[in-house]
């Protein structure tokens, strides 16, 4: 059973009703991470309809043009801060004491965590955050068998490298799949796979798993 949370509300439904075709039982709801009370209205929800919580993915994630950090305004720190952050702390926040023991969490950081990212400094500060936390939870859990793990993508063709890159993201794809040792641009079904293989993986906890076709290995994305 799943329980599809989005920004867009719309976009959420329309997701659950793709999973429900599939032969599966899913809900689509509207939330806001910028909000404790949008956050805890989705947590009553979800739990009023299946109970205990199995898996929590803390997938929301907001990423400004990259630029040199003197051009970042404290706009765009608070922004990246209040959603990849705070964001992830209010739903964990929320969730856990919604979270059967022997459950599972998996945290979506970032390679910009791992390895340097020039222009995006602030963007990979709110991502190391991310491992800390995954880390340090996954041993304040871990009498729970709750098990806290992260998973670091590298790139991934989505929109959020519009979000990055604008117009350049076309260019940015083709010089990042010249460079990366497995010649390719990950795709979203990558990441969802190592997702699903930490969700279900019991006896990991407090790892941060790339998921980079090998960016990690060169030193730098």
């Amino acid at each position: 059973s799943v329980v599809a949370a989005d920004l867009d509300g719309d976009r959420a439904r329309a997701v659950a009703q793709e999973i429900t075709e599939a032969g599966r039982v899913a809900i689509g709801i509207a939330v806001d991470v910028r909000e404790e009370t949008s956050v805890r209205d989705a947590v009553r929800v979800a739990t009023a309809r299946f109970g205990e919580l199995d898996v929590v993915l803390p997938n929301a994630g907001l990423v400004r043009p990259e630029v040199p950090l003197e051009r970042v305004t404290d706009a765009d720190v608070d922004a990246m801060l209040d959603v990849n952050v705070k964001g992830v702390v209010r739903t964990l926040r929320a969730t856990i004491p919604h979270i059967r023991n022997g459950g599972s969490i998996v945290v979506t950081s970032s390679t910009s965590g791992i390895i340097a990212h020039p222009g995006a400094a602030v963007y990979a500060a709110t991502k190391i955050a991310l491992i800390g936390l995954a880390r340090s939870l996954a041993a304040e859990l871990a009498p729970r068998r709750i098990r806290v793990n992260a998973v670091c993508p590298g790139g991934v063709d989505t929109p959020f490298l519009n979000a990055a890159y604008g117009d350049a993201a076309s260019d940015q794809i083709s010089e990042y799949e010249a460079r990366n040792p497995l010649g390719r641009i990950g795709q979203p079904d990558d990441v969802a796979r190592a997702m699903l293989y930490l969700a279900g993986a019991h006896h990991v906890t407090g790892v941060a798993l790339r998921v980079d076709g090998g960016d990690g290995l060169a030193g730098a994305i």
